[in-house]
């Protein structure tokens, strides 16, 4: 017959169903081996879900306890970003422990580094109009 046309039986095919269906003929005669069986599986399933909670407590735990230091380790390494962009932006012009030839060596460099980039920015405005034809220059005067 249909096992889901019996009552008993049709609460045991779907427990059976939920666990990978297999074969529980072997056990159906027997009412108490039906009923042990039925409750080592729940038992089995409360013992593996008090485990997974206390792995994933335990792991919780542990993180917390790094948490401060990663945090720690972190901060230090934006305000060291920090530091190093303030520098490169805001670079001091002049030490006053330096040597006075250092000091001009240091404001010449500065001016040469402005001047070199003043002459490419202009030199770039003259071959983007040469190519726009914009005004009439010879290529020899564009790439000189």
């Amino acid at each position: 017959g249909n096992p889901y046309c019996q009552h008993g039986l049709s609460y045991l095919d779907m427990f059976t169903q939920i666990l990978g269906q297999f074969g529980y003929g072997s056990f159906l005669g027997h009412p108490l081996l039906v009923t042990l069986f039925i409750l080592m599986t729940i038992f089995g399933a409360v013992i593996f879900l008090n485990i997974l909670i206390a792995v994933v407590s335990d792991s919780y735990g542990k993180s917390c306890d790094n948490a401060a230091r990663l945090f720690g380790r972190a901060r230090i390494l934006a305000v060291a970003k920090i530091n190093a962009l303030e520098g490169i932006m805001q670079p001091k012009l002049l030490n006053r422990g330096d040597v006075p030839t250092v000091r001009v060596g240091k404001l010449l460099f500065k001016l040469l580094s402005l001047a070199g980039c003043v002459f490419t920015l202009y030199e770039l405005t003259v071959f983007f109009s040469y190519i726009r034809g914009e005004e009439s220059i010879t290529t020899a005067e564009v790439f000189a």
